[in-house]
């Protein structure tokens, strides 16, 4: 099997820009009731297999890593292959997460959520635009294991695993289209709905006007949100106090009818690490090394 070596190195954080402000995930953990969103660039569902669980927006951080590391890889000239061989220590120190046993069987629990997640959409994430596509953001997955015990079966955190994305993510960033930079300080969001917020504003603001608002029903629509839309509000005045969002500010104006989400760009952007830097819970072995 042919397949792409991650780097040992911290390449700077990426996504993909068109499903930045739309559930192609859940945003609270544990959900198993289907999503399904409409507007007028079109729809996405999204469905779990019968003994899962949708996956959630924290199991996208897996996405986020690995759409990373491929864009700095054909920054850097390589050939791009939707199979993917990766340390899981790298994978998680990555994205913020311990490194404990328990770490590693809820990394592999994340993968197999995005692998019986599947996403249904006519949405511009293909080259055929308009047109139905169901995927899953993991296509296929090897995670070595072993069995301590008669009766348990444990994963090999000291071997590489593999992941194979969907072609189409390849071949956005091959040929580097609507791939939207993250600000690391995204993965230490805790609430759902930030995450889902600074997403929005990081597909929807302008960097040359440097605002755009929704109002707040359509968040809560576009988001699948269950709880109540008052409650919703009040979460998002919280996180607008707090400032939580990395590059963003958050304004919510009421006229008494209608209640508007005021994304702004922030005069002083958030400090990025530099790529490559070392970092707490990063070992600068491997970086310098650059091995598995």
């Amino acid at each position: 099997m042919t397949e792409f070596n991650i780097s040992g190195l911290e390449p700077p954080l990426r996504d993909i820009r068109e499903t930045m402000d739309f559930p192609m995930m859940a945003l609270e953990k544990g959900r198993t009731v289907p999503i399904f969103v409409e507007s007028a660039r079109g729809y996405v569902k999204v469905v779990s297999a019968a003994d899962s669980h949708i996956a959630s927006i924290y199991d996208h951080d897996i996405i986020i890593y690995l759409v990373s590391e491929l864009n700095d890889a054909k920054n850097r000239g390589a050939k791009l292959n939707n199979v993917v061989l990766f340390h899981p220590c790298r994978l998680l120190k990555g994205i913020g997460r311990g490194t404990s046993g328990r770490d590693y069987q809820r990394l592999a629990d994340s993968i197999r959520r995005l692998r019986t997640t599947t996403i249904t959409t006519n949405l511009k994430i293909t080259e055929n635009f308009g047109v139905e596509v169901p995927f899953s953001w993991v296509q296929r997955y090897e995670i070595p294991t072993y069995r301590p015990g008669r009766d348990s079966t444990k994963v090999r955190a000291s071997m590489p695993w593999r992941i194979e994305l969907p072609h189409w993510v390849c071949s956005m960033i091959d040929s580097q289209r609507d791939i939207l930079r993250v600000h690391p300080d995204y993965f230490s969001l805790k609430s759902a709905i930030a995450r889902a917020l600074y997403r929005t504003a990081r597909k929807s603001v302008n960097p040359a006007i440097g605002r755009w608002q929704y109002h707040a029903r359509t968040l809560h629509q576009r988001y699948a949100i269950r709880s109540s839309l008052s409650r919703f509000i009040r979460k998002v005045c919280e996180i607008a106090d707090a400032d939580l969002l990395p590059d963003y500010c958050i304004d919510v104006v009421s006229d008494g009818q209608h209640t508007t989400v005021v994304f702004r760009k922030k005069m002083t952007p958030t400090p990025i690490p530099i790529r490559g830097a070392y970092r707490p819970g990063t070992d600068p072995e491997l970086i310098a090394g650059g091995k598995l």
